[in-house]
């Protein structure tokens, strides 16, 4: 599947790499709740933050 040439068979975020190390979710989870101390709790909830690289995964540049 080459993504220039169709759609991932799924969402499109799993066509990129994920970024999951203790650093990046040490900043998501900081600035969500330096976000809320500043604005108050979001009006539509914040269920999952997937970090991902600009750079797609090895199956979908295949």
């Amino acid at each position: 599947m080459r993504l220039p040439d169709s759609k991932p068979p799924g969402p499109w975020y799993e066509a990129y790499q994920p970024i999951d190390d203790e650093a990046s979710r040490e900043f998501v989870f900081l600035a969500l709740e330096r976000a809320v101390a500043e604005f108050g709790e979001p009006v539509i909830a914040v269920n999952t933050i997937m970090l991902r690289r600009s750079r797609k995964t090895a199956e979908a540049r295949s």
